[in-house]
């Protein structure tokens, strides 16, 4: 939320295009999977970054979801916390 008012979409993809140049590396691979470690610079506030990406319902296309509701994502951004999806009639806990 910025000012009360929430973070417009637009907004943050633009800060993400002029963020400084993205370095990433892999530093675990495996015949199972990979680990990487991606690093950039955004040239706004923190915690007008952290918002934006806890806020999933704004962003995360509905598409790719069990419920394809828009707004049915949750994340309870906090040690311990859930992202959990949840529709009239069922839910899931993704992570």
């Amino acid at each position: 939320m910025h000012g009360g008012r929430p973070i417009p979409i637009a907004l943050l993809a633009g800060a993400l295009l002029l963020a400084a140049p993205a370095s990433a590396e892999v530093v675990d691979a495996r015949a199972d999977g990979f680990t990487s470690h991606h690093v950039s610079v955004m040239p706004t506030r923190p915690d007008m970054v952290w918002q934006a990406l806890v806020n999933w319902q704004a962003w995360w296309d509905p598409a790719h979801s069990y419920s394809e509701v828009p707004g049915a994502l949750r994340l309870d951004a906090r040690a311990g916390g859930a992202l959990v999806e949840r529709w009239p009639g069922g839910s899931v806990e993704h992570a």
